[in-house]
């Protein structure tokens, strides 16, 4: 009796881990779909930031944000598999906002909305895929992808003049 409770059991286990791996699978396919299709839908805005990233300086490091938010997922490639992927319906009211400030962009032909909207619509799109509960393990470099957005140069006058007042100040404390 014992062999076949036993049996039964081992049965369950591997019938538990065969919908667990189908489930990452699953959502690892739908996360390099998703991906893909974000490059596809979005190529014009994504190859407009990337000619920003190639002309300026200053905005070059965009060239190696996603290469980083993929090693950093990676790294917790562990963790994450721990996880069983659910749908994060908190992402889509952001991703509301976020459409339509990507249509509002390419009507207006204002690059920071069109640069905005993508590089946020990806991070939301991999919470509403795998979650809140992964989401928050793979926050940080979510949040990272937001560094891809070419913007701020025109703080640089006002933030050196900030600098060198502090600088005074400080000099004067001495």
């Amino acid at each position: 009796k014992s062999a076949v409770a036993s049996k039964f059991i081992m049965i369950a286990i591997l019938r538990e881990i065969k919908l667990v791996v189908n489930t990452h699978a699953r959502a690892i396919l739908i996360a390099v779909l998703c991906v893909t299709l974000w490059a596809i839908v979005y190529h014009e805005a994504i190859y407009s930031a990337a000619k920003v990233w190639w002309v300026s300086e200053i905005y070059s490091h965009g060239f190696f944000i996603l290469p980083i938010v993929g090693y950093l997922i990676w790294r917790k490639r562990q963790q994450l598999a721990i996880h069983t992927p659910h749908p994060g319906y908190w992402a889509i009211p952001p991703l509301f906002i976020s459409s339509p400030l990507y249509i509002v962009g390419v009507a207006g032909d204002i690059s920071l909305f069109q640069h905005a909207a993508v590089f946020s619509i990806l991070p939301l799109s991999i919470w509403l895929i795998f979650g809140s509960r992964i989401s928050k393990l793979i926050l940080f470099p979510l949040v990272f992808i937001l560094f891809s957005i070419p913007f701020g140069e025109e703080f640089i006058p006002i933030l050196q003049e900030i600098t060198a007042d502090i600088s005074v100040w400080m000099l004067k404390m001495i």
